[in-house]
C-alpha cells in the first residue's frame, strides 16, 4: 500500500554529523547531544536497538496515525554536568540517596533492635528522668541519638505539653512539665518560652 516502505531498502536515518551536530534517531526525533549522551550513558549506550524490519513496521503506524516527528532541528544546550557517582544514572542517584540516607538508616535499624525492659514505676519529677537496668536518674535531656518520642498535651489548660515519654535502645524516659509538678495555670497563657517547653538537646 501507499503508506509501505520496503524493509529491504529502508535504511536507519540515526545521523550524527560530529559530536557538534544534534543527533536524530530513526523516527526523526531529535536526542540529546553527543557529549551529553557520553557523559551520562559512556560506552552502555546501544546505537542499533532493532531491526529495520521492526523499523519499518513503526514507521508504517506512526505515518498511519499522523504521528511522524515533523520538529525542526534546534540547538543542542552546552550544560556543565557532575561527574555521576557511579556507572549509569540509576547508580549516581542510589549512590547519592545512600551517601544522605546511610547514615539515618543506621539509626533506625539500631533503635528497632529490643527495647529495654519497661520501668515498674514511673517517678512524678520534674524534668527528663532516665530509667536503665541500674535505676533511674535525672537527664537533662535524652542521650540517644534516635527516639520513639510521645507527648501530651492538657488541651483544657492550653497548648503547652504536661508530660512526655520517649524510648531508645538503651533506655526509657519521661518528663514531666513544671506546672503539672507545681499545679500552676501558666500554660493558660500561651507564652511559650524554653524552660516551659520540652528539652531535646543541650542548650550550650
Amino acid at each position: 500500500t501507499k503508506n509501505e516502505f520496503s524493509a529491504s531498502s529502508f535504511k536507519s536515518s540515526f545521523r550524527v554529523l560530529d559530536k557538534d551536530s544534534p543527533r536524530f534517531n530513526d523516527f526523526n526525533i531529535q536526542m540529546i547531544s553527543e557529549t551529553m549522551c557520553d557523559h551520562l550513558f559512556g560506552n552502555k549506550k546501544k546505537r542499533n536497538f532493532c531491526n529495520l524490519q521492526d523499523l519499518n513496521k513503526a514507521m508504517i503506524e506512526l505515518k498511519k496515525h499522523g504521528l511522524m516527528s515533523n520538529v525542526k532541528e534546534v540547538p543542542d544546550i552546552a550544560l556543565n554536568l557532575p561527574k555521576l557517582e557511579g556507572e549509569t544514572i540509576e547508580d549516581h542517584f542510589y549512590n547519592i540517596g545512600e551517601n544522605q540516607c546511610a547514615s539515618y538508616r543506621k539509626l533506625i535499624m539500631n533503635l528497632l533492635m529490643e527495647l529495654p525492659v519497661l520501668p515498674k514505676a514511673w517517678e512524678m519529677k520534674e524534668g527528663w528522668t532516665k530509667y536503665t537496668s541500674e535505676g533511674s536518674f535525672s537527664v537533662e535531656f535524652p542521650e540517644e541519638d534516635a527516639l520513639v518520642f510521645d507527648v501530651e498535651v492538657c488541651c483544657s489548660e492550653g497548648q503547652m505539653p504536661t508530660l512526655a515519654t520517649a524510648v531508645s535502645n538503651q533506655a526509657w524516659y519521661a518528663w514531666v512539665s513544671s506546672d503539672l509538678i507545681h499545679g500552676s495555670q501558666s500554660a493558660a497563657n500561651n507564652h511559650y518560652t524554653l524552660d516551659r517547653l520540652i528539652p531535646l538537646e543541650s542548650n550550650s
